[in-house]
């Protein structure tokens, strides 16, 4: 569970581990290097979402921020820092928003 507790938190039993694992978490340095993406994350723009809403899934492919602005980017960015502290570069696939 992260805080704060999201709308919906659904999880699988399988991992995707992060290529480019770092131990910072601290989440300035972390929006600044996942904001646009690399090479485990991409960040998609959907205007229906509210300024502040987001999407996280982790799947095989990697980990996909769905927001329609910064501002979503940044409480996704707030939530997966907390997966990948309590993981250490390992995520359980899931979706959550």
């Amino acid at each position: 569970m992260i805080f704060p507790i999201p709308k919906e938190e659904v999880y699988a039993k399988d991992i995707y581990k992060m290529k480019n694992y770092e131990e910072n978490t601290n989440i300035v340095y972390l929006y600044e290097k996942y904001r646009k993406g690399d090479a485990d994350l991409s960040v998609k723009t959907d205007l229906s979402f509210g300024r502040e809403e987001y999407e996280i899934l982790i799947d095989d492919k990697g980990i996909t921020v769905t927001a329609s602005g910064d501002e979503g980017i940044f409480r996704a960015i707030t939530s997966l820092g907390q997966l990948i502290e309590r993981g250490k570069g390992i995520l359980y696939f899931c979706k959550i928003s």
